[in-house]
């Protein structure tokens, strides 16, 4: 088994207890779905919510530090493709460049902003706007992203379960408030540092 580069010795082991060991193993092993589906259920933790419930207002419980730990293995796990400041950038540049002055009600404005960093990372395409990932059974369609193929994934693409684990339609969190508590965590981290 690789070991991930050194990246500020991320540890594996949070202040309040999360042990991320886990995450770490699959992410070493490129195992891209099952990190995924860890992600979901450590921040569920970490925010003091049952197994894969999370909602805007449940996001904003997960410390800083257990929301860097999992972001710093995921941009760990694939030079600096994959993670929520990675996601998080990607957002503040379709928010940027296609910000509007219309009338357009807000909660319009942030699902063409959804629709767009959807197809940005790759979740969705141009001609049918809303994302690709969910079948019925809430399962990834097509083909399966794994190792052998990872270099054709879209910088963004992972984590994604966290964001779009229900069905489109229901989204429980708002993208804004994740990407908005992953750069309020980023600087407080860094000036703790």
């Amino acid at each position: 088994m690789t070991n991930l580069p050194n990246f500020g010795n991320t540890p594996l082991l949070s202040t309040i207890g999360n042990n991320y060991s886990q995450l770490h193993n699959l992410l070493v092993e490129q195992n891209w779905e099952e990190a995924d589906r860890q992600t979901l259920r450590v921040m569920a933790r970490a925010a003091g919510q049952p197994e894969g419930h999370l909602s805007s207002d449940s996001i904003e419980m997960v410390p800083c530090e257990d929301l860097c730990i999992i972001n710093n293995l995921w941009l760990r796990a694939n030079g600096l493709r994959f993670g929520f400041s990675v996601q998080s950038r990607i957002w503040e540049s379709i928010v940027k460049s296609y910000a509007t002055d219309n009338d357009e009600p807000a909660h319009k404005q942030y699902e063409n902003f959804r629709d767009r960093f959807a197809v940005e990372v790759g979740w969705a395409t141009e001609e049918k706007g809303v994302p690709l990932y969910f079948g019925s059974n809430r399962e990834p369609q097509g083909e399966k992203l794994n190792s052998q193929n990872c270099t054709f994934i879209p910088s963004g693409y992972y984590p994604q379960r966290v964001l779009i684990y229900r069905a489109w339609g229901c989204q429980l969190i708002n993208w804004n408030v994740l990407f908005s508590r992953m750069e309020y965590c980023l600087r407080n981290v860094s000036q703790q540092t």
